[in-house]
């Protein structure tokens, strides 16, 4: 199946090939795996984003981007 997705997103797509790479569950299966689990699958990745979030800004990357998006922004002025 294909997706598109926008560049402005976190996400994780997981198939069966990639969790089951042996088969060992049929398609049916698979569909009962995937409707018992895709909304706690995706309320946890939704702390997961979260906490990368707030790990990334606590050091200190978004003070850095900042910066470094500044300075290009004054050397493209002068």
């Amino acid at each position: 199946m294909e997706m598109s997705r926008s560049n402005n997103c976190l996400y994780q797509w997981l198939e069966k090939k990639d969790l089951d790479p042996t088969n060992k569950l049929s398609d049916d299966e698979w569909e009962e795996f995937i409707k018992i689990h895709e909304d706690g699958f995706a309320e946890e990745g939704t702390k997961l984003g979260i906490q990368f979030l707030r790990i990334w800004i606590s050091e200190g990357h978004l003070e850095k981007y900042r910066e470094v998006k500044r300075l290009r922004k004054l050397l493209e002025d002068h």
